[in-house]
């Protein structure tokens, strides 16, 4: 009695130098079943034996030499195992060459890589060629920051194998961590060698070179710091410059050194020009010096210079004018160059009149319009009549010896005239007129001014109490602003005997104290406006007025009368000024008529007259 068949499909691999392995499918019927795990074979066709060195592709299992497969079940004993193969069912795999790859490169640079792998009979593994594209998560590229990173073994080749079975291996690259590494680029920061002159303190900068991937200066981590061991009051020749500080993790940075030349400072000595009359003494020629530096005079220089002119006492009168000259000077640390003067001689003058005694009282008006009027002996030393002004005039003060006077306009402008000194104005101080819309403007116009108790400078107060203080003598004290303002408007400043305070009064017929000053008393809402005020000569009181003509004293200050209520409407009265001694006082309105009261004398007035501008303000003695 035959058995029936049970087909079992055998199939198998190995790896080349390796043993095979082999698998078996079949379909048993009920009753049996196949166990195919001890399956194996001897054979591939046509007839040669399965060894380790079978070369590498797929051939085909010689079915009868296969064995190992059991039967098990009810039915087993009626089968019998055939074992059958398919076309190229047993594949002889590569064996694998293993590789381990390692790389470097410089930050901003290009990559190198190198490769090893154990020797392997029979082939030869050349890594000379290996190459990968990844670590990380990251591509490599000149941009990876320095550091090490791990290479991705599959984005690794180039590799190549050779020898007699070459063909039967195939290439495995690994990996290890921190396998590549980014090496800092090199750096070099070199002090910059600048040039300056004596007096002038170089600034020293960094000069790169090295810098990789579009860097900068600003890239780095921490910027350098360069200095130079120079100073402001280094003498001329050359000093070290250099840097230090710098830091980035992507850069090994070294450093130059620099140098910076000091050279002399250009100095200027200029002789100075004079005028004399023939026959006159010749006037001294001074140097006159530009360009010291370090608060240096001329005392610092190692060597004086001369100074000299042609003129003589009998030179003739020019032209032509006759030079001045200076020589001489040396100091180290300038260069020294010399400008020529020049001695003008006039012809001698006339014999001098004598001098007519001078008269004891006077005053002037001063218009709107900046025009000036004088009275008695006061003197006329200029007006700004001629001038295209910005804001109208508002106020005239006197010098102390009456040789002169400033005005002032609405804008704050200041102007001097005769022994009048400069001391500022408003708009020095960098504001705009008050309305005007432009930056930094007056909060309101300026509408008069005073001088200081010592004549050494001057007071201008605008309409919402602010007081603005110029020269040595005028000591700011406050001002309505400062104290959260004034009731009404302010028309008037006065300062006090001791030079460390004033008064200051408004419209409606109140007086604010700052400094020093007193109260002593004020109108108050009188119904007109208060339009001036002035002090006593000792500075122990004032007298007040109102635009109706009103005359009101307080302190040592005697009431000598007024044209009270004759004035006001379009003739307001806008002045009072007291005589030298305190014994009288003028009273003025603005069509120009002058009354005195008192010891004050009637030097005349404008009234009258037709006039370009109110008069809006008057002084005198």
């Amino acid at each position: 009695m035959t058995n029936d068949p049970i087909d079992v499909a055998v199939s198998g691999s190995q790896t080349y130098g390796g043993t095979p392995s082999f698998a078996g499918s079949d379909t048993p019927p009920p009753g049996t079943s196949v166990d195919t795990t001890g399956l194996s074979c001897t054979d591939i066709t046509p007839s040669t034996t399965i060894s380790p060195t079978l070369p590498t592709g797929t051939d085909t299992v010689l079915g009868p030499s296969c064995g190992g497969a059991t039967l098990s079940g009810t039915n087993a004993a009626d089968y019998a195992i055939v074992y059958t193969s398919a076309a190229n069912d047993f594949a002889v795999n590569p064996a694998q060459v293993t590789v381990a790859v390692s790389g470097s490169q410089t930050y901003g640079g290009t990559p190198s890589f190198a490769g090893s792998a154990p020797p392997q009979t029979g082939i030869t593994v050349n890594t000379s060629g290996v190459s990968c594209t990844g670590v990380g998560s990251s591509t490599i590229s000149p941009t990876l920051s320095a550091g090490s990173d791990t290479l991705v073994a599959s984005s690794c080749g180039g590799a190549t194998l050779s020898g007699s079975t070459a063909g039967d291996y195939a290439i495995a690259y690994t990996s290890s961590a921190n396998d590549f590494a980014v090496n800092p680029a090199p750096l070099t920061i070199t002090a910059s060698s600048p040039t300056s002159t004596y007096g002038s303190p170089p600034t020293v900068t960094a000069l790169y070179s090295g810098f990789k991937n579009s860097d900068s200066g600003s890239s780095l981590s921490a910027q350098p710091i360069c200095s130079t061991t120079a100073i402001s009051s280094s003498p001329p020749t050359t000093y070290p410059s250099s840097c230090s500080g710098a830091a980035d993790s992507n850069y090994t940075i070294s450093y130059v050194a620099g140098a910076v030349t000091v050279n002399p400072a250009p100095l200027k000595i200029t002789a100075s020009s004079a005028t004399m009359n023939q026959g006159a003494t010749v006037p001294a020629i001074t140097p006159i010096y530009s360009g010291f530096k370090n608060g240096e005079s001329a005392s610092s220089l190692s060597v004086q210079p001369v100074c000299s002119t042609t003129a003589t006492s009998s030179s003739a009168p020019t032209p032509p004018t006759y030079p001045t000259s200076c020589s001489g000077a040396a100091d180290p640390n300038y260069a020294i160059s010399y400008v020529p003067g020049a001695v003008t001689v006039n012809d001698p003058p006339p014999p001098t009149p004598p001098t007519p005694p001078a008269p004891t009282h006077g005053y002037w008006l001063v218009g709107s319009d900046g025009g000036i009027f004088t009275f008695g002996s006061a003197s006329f030393y200029g007006s700004t009549g001629s001038l295209k002004l910005q804001r109208p005039v508002v106020g005239i003060t006197p010098t102390k010896d009456r040789g002169g006077y400033w005005l002032v306009a609405s804008d704050g402008g200041t102007f001097a005239f005769g022994d009048a000194g400069f001391y500022g104005s408003v708009p020095g101080l960098g504001l705009n007129p008050a309305g005007s819309g432009l930056p930094h403007s007056l909060n309101a116009p300026i509408v008069g001014m005073v001088p200081a108790a010592d004549g050494q400078g001057y007071f201008v107060v605008a309409s919402d109490g602010g007081v603005f203080a110029f020269g040595p003598g005028a000591s700011f004290a406050g001002s309505c602003p400062g104290i959260g303002g004034c009731s009404g408007p302010a028309v008037s400043v006065i300062p006090d005997s001791s030079g460390n305070g004033y008064w200051l009064f408004t419209a409606t017929g109140n007086v604010y104290t700052f400094g020093d000053a007193p109260y002593l008393g004020t109108p108050g809402n009188v119904g007109s406006p208060v339009t001036s005020a002035v002090r006593t000569p000792d500075g122990k009181g004032y007298w007040v007025l109102v635009a109706n003509g009103t005359v009101y004293g307080y302190g040592d200050a005697i009431n000598y009368g007024s044209p009270g209520g004759q004035l006001g409407g379009p003739n307001p009265a806008t002045a009072v000024f007291t005589t030298s001694d305190g014994g009288g006082y003028w009273v003025v309105s603005a069509a120009g008529a002058v009354e005195p009261y008192g010891d004050a004398p009637n030097d005349g007035g404008m009234a009258g007259t037709k006039l370009n501008g109110a008069i809006i303000a008057a002084t005198g003695f």
